[in-house]
């Protein structure tokens, strides 16, 4: 069905964008400390401090390589070889396309950044955790806002008390895409 979907949209646009697979499962981070027990690098610290960040489980972010800049029809995706780290807590090689399971932290979560190399290119490329809910709520708000002020005034009354609920909170990574130049 995608690939005659892909077929008539090639016909009607000119073209359609060609996705690589994933290279197999989601592949886990490593700690750089070895006394880290599986994803969690702040195990050890939170068991001297309460201050340390809550461990909110893993997340599976998607790193996927293009020699295309973003805005191009018809980006081109290639395989690359991409460095992955979170700060100085964790490493990951992997090629690309590909999976890589990391800690979650929620807002406390650490910036993933990539490093590729890949047809003889070099890029880089970096995200930050975000709220989804508080996203979609934004993403209402401003739809509301667009129509009525009282429905703007009762949108933002619903997601302040959202937000204020700190366990309706959900953090989650975008992809991450690096562009190889």
């Amino acid at each position: 069905m995608r690939a005659w979907l892909c077929g008539v949209l090639a016909v009607a646009l000119g073209g359609c964008a060609h996705s690589l697979p994933d290279r197999g499962a989601p592949i886990a981070v490593t700690p750089n400390d070895p006394a880290v027990i599986g994803l969690d690098v702040y195990g050890p610290e939170r068991a001297l401090t309460p201050d340390a960040p809550a461990y909110l489980g893993a997340s599976t972010v998607q790193l996927r390589s293009f020699i295309d800049p973003p805005g191009v029809a018809n980006r081109k995706e290639t395989s690359s070889v991409c460095e992955v780290t979170g700060g100085v807590l964790f490493r990951a090689t992997v090629e690309t396309p590909a999976k890589i399971v990391v800690p979650n932290y929620g807002e406390r979560s650490l910036r993933l950044s990539a490093k590729c190399t890949g047809d003889g290119k070099r890029g880089q490329g970096a995200v930050e955790v975000f709220n989804r809910r508080e996203r979609e709520f934004q993403e209402g708000l401003d739809a509301l806002r667009k129509r009525t002020e009282l429905g703007a005034a009762v949108t933002a009354i619903v997601l302040a008390r959202r937000l204020a609920d700190r366990e309706t909170l959900e953090y989650e990574y975008p992809s991450l895409t690096v562009t190889l130049e």
